[in-house]
């Protein structure tokens, strides 16, 4: 067992600690500084997308904690969770439909009215005689289920709806992280793309300047002006585009946050990459396949519409209960005055079902038909779960050789930016030169962070379907 970041726990008591599983793979990596987590500000009364000056009111946050604050609004994980809290409760129901139960009743009917009509041998027919009394009748009633089919097959099946619920909270978890890392990721990228749009417009600025010179110089010529005013307006439209495409994405953050976020770096890759790597995609597909949380929670569907079919088929069965019961009544007439009964019964009461105008066979074909169709959602979701572990696969594989080339690809571009500064005071090279060479450099960190944002989704995807045991055993020891 390792130690997880206190951070990277969800601030909601009633989620498992199990659920946090495919935040664990993210957490290791992030040293969030210290008591940032007190700095972030509430806003209050506006949405965060919406608040003025929002980047001076952002707070710099680390991916865990991100990943935290999205899942405390998430809706579809705020959905899950509270179906979870209500299987609960319908185990609680289904259990008392096998306990004993106890009802009373208590009835008193003052001023009861009785009229008889009276004859006479020699007149013929009375007067109605009218005569009032009091009635009053108590009784109490235990009745113990001993053989009822449907509500055992219900006690079952809420099991499985619990456990069902169960894993539908650890797969909205996981999904709830992977929109949170790709948001995150993505605003990185933007920030990224965004500065290196800003180096092209700073060179393509100098470049025009110096082609300026050399025209004046009669060095260049009309067309090389025109030609370097083109790629400047190039470079301005394509930072404006990245301005734009960098609101856009931020909005998303932030309303995902539910306040402003400035974004810190992504976590490294680690020298030995992921253990998924390592692992051919059979193996990863046998583990994804038995583990993963939506297939369980569809195969704990299955189990459930099967139960429903049992349910539905035993309403045919007759019941039997133990019963017991006390009356105690009391009433009066003209006959007879302050009658009293007291009645005690035990025995076993039968109920046979005879007819129910055909709707419990229809409910058994509707049982049926839902059988079918939980088969084919576990059977599609078997073969999603497939493509995408395949796919993660692939990419994790990509991504990985993306990061060791574009690594590469970033020192020898800060090598040629300190040997083109150098030449440029030795005067072998010029200011353009340095800027171009720094536009290389900014795209290569560029292509860098891409990498590194691939790189986790596909592990974040691969957690996902594996349900993140190798996850955490091998990033939690580096």
């Amino acid at each position: 067992m390792i130690n997880m970041p206190e951070t990277l726990a969800v601030r909601r008591s009633t989620a498992p600690a199990v659920l946090f599983a495919g935040i664990f793979i993210f957490g290791v990596f992030v040293g969030a500084p210290a008591g940032h987590a007190q700095g972030l500000q509430t806003v209050a009364g506006r949405p965060a997308t919406l608040v003025s000056n929002a980047e001076s009111s952002a707070v710099g946050i680390g991916l865990n904690d991100f990943i935290s604050l999205a899942l405390e609004r998430d809706p579809e994980f705020l959905s899950a969770q509270a179906q979870r809290d209500a299987s609960v409760e319908v185990k609680s129901q289904a259990l008392a439909g096998l306990l004993p139960s106890v009802s009373g009743s208590y009835q008193k009917l003052p001023n009861a009215e009785s009229r008889i009509l009276r004859q006479s041998a020699l007149t013929g027919n009375l007067p109605w005689q009218t005569s009032v009394y009091d009635s009053e009748s108590k009784s109490l009633t235990i009745r113990q289920p001993l053989v009822r089919l449907r509500n055992w097959a219900t006690l079952i099946q809420s099991n499985f709806q619990a456990n069902q619920a169960e894993e539908r909270l650890k797969f909205a978890g996981y999904q709830a992280t992977l929109r949170a890392i790709n948001a995150y990721t993505e605003l990185l990228n933007q920030l990224e793309i965004q500065k290196s749009a800003q180096a092209k417009v700073a060179a393509a600025d100098i470049k025009l300047l110096q082609t300026e010179r050399l025209r004046q110089a009669g060095q260049s010529s009309q067309p090389d002006v025109l030609l370097a005013k083109a790629d400047l307006e190039r470079a301005r439209f394509e930072l404006e585009q990245a301005k734009r495409e960098l609101t856009f994405i931020r909005s998303m953050a932030n309303e995902l946050a539910g306040r402003p976020v400035i974004p810190a770096a992504l976590p490294s890759i680690p020298e030995r990459g992921s253990p998924y790597s390592r692992l051919s995609p059979e193996q990863l597909l046998g583990t994804s396949l038995s583990q993963n949380p939506e297939i369980i929670a569809l195969e704990n569907a299955l189990s459930a519409a099967r139960l429903e079919y049992r349910k539905n088929v035993a309403d045919h069965a007759p019941t039997i209960d133990l019963l017991g019961q006390y009356v105690d009544s009391m009433s009066s007439s003209e006959l007879l005055i302050g009658s009293r009964t007291k009645t005690t019964t035990i025995g076993i009461q039968v109920t046979v079902p005879i007819f129910s105008g055909g709707s419990v066979l229809s409910a058994t074909r509707q049982a049926a038909a839902n059988v079918n169709k939980a088969k084919a959602d576990l059977n599609a979701s078997k073969l999603r779960v497939t493509n995408e572990v395949l796919r993660a696969h692939q990419a994790l594989t990509a991504s990985q050789q993306q990061w060791i080339s574009a690594k590469a690809m970033l020192e020898a571009a800060e090598l040629v930016l300190l040997a083109t500064d150098q030449q440029r005071l030795a005067g072998i090279k010029n200011l353009v030169d340095v800027e171009q060479a720094r536009a290389r450099r900014d795209q290569a960190q560029t292509d860098l962070v891409q990498a590194r944002s691939q790189w986790l989704t596909a592990n974040a995807s691969i957690d996902k379907a594996y349900r993140n045991e190798l996850g955490i055993l091998f990033l939690g020891n580096p």
